[in-house]
């Protein structure tokens, strides 16, 4: 058997191509010697398969027990992730429907808060339109505008006194609403009773002719 370069046996560098349809090469130089093979199957083998399916359930066993344990550990970090999911889910809930609670309530205090500032700019330019009536000396436009302040808000002393003012001015100077203008400051009286309000309740009894009720009302201013 001689060598070729590179370790290549003659054999083989020889070789020819195969024939087309052959079903075996034939040997055209050196043939590599047949060795006998021995059966597996000895005398020996049942043994030898005990201990091989012995060694493969061992195996199998320490697999199973090893994917158990892993899946165990799978689930308990599945579990607790969705646990934590679910807690960060709920304590974002309730913050945010407390947020939205908080939002809404400041929602409806700055409505509130807006309708009470157009309600006061309301009231300050009817107020503003009846002063400018009674500096233009036109008492019976004037009444009117205060009256329906006084529509708007009863309990407000400012326009109270304002519709007051403006019905005695419409009295002793147009002779008109002075039924009106008694019975307002007799209101005012009733409830704050001051200097101002029963002198002019005594010049609109003067105006009217009744002089013994202007005399009480200014007895009683003395007292």
């Amino acid at each position: 058997m001689g060598y070729m370069g590179f370790g290549l046996n003659k054999w083989v560098y020889k070789q020819r191509p195969r024939k087309f349809f052959s079903k075996e090469r034939k040997p055209v130089a050196d043939t590599i010697p047949k060795h006998e093979t021995r059966s597996v199957y000895s005398s020996d083998s049942p043994q030898l398969i005990g201990r091989l399916k012995e060694q493969q359930s061992e195996e199998e066993i320490k697999e199973k027990e090893f994917v158990r344990r892993t899946n165990k550990i799978y689930r308990i970090i599945i579990y607790c992730a969705v646990l934590f999911l679910v807690i960060y889910i709920a304590v974002n809930y309730h913050k945010s429907k407390d947020s939205r609670q908080k939002a809404a309530q400041a929602r409806l205090e700055m409505l509130k808060e807006r309708k009470r500032q157009e309600i006061a700019n309301s009231l300050q330019m009817r107020y503003d339109y009846g002063q400018n009536y009674i500096q233009n000396q036109d008492y019976k436009r004037a009444v009117n505008e205060f009256r329906s302040l006084v529509d708007v808000a009863p309990n407000d002393t400012r326009a109270l006194d304002a519709y007051a003012n403006a019905l005695y001015l419409n009295c002793l100077n147009d002779s008109m609403n002075c039924d009106q203008a008694l019975i307002q400051y007799q209101r005012l009286i009733k409830h704050r009773p001051t200097n101002k309000y029963q002198q002019r309740l005594s010049e609109i009894y003067i105006h009217l002719g009744l002089y013994e009720k202007a005399d009480s009302v200014l007895n009683a201013l003395q007292d």
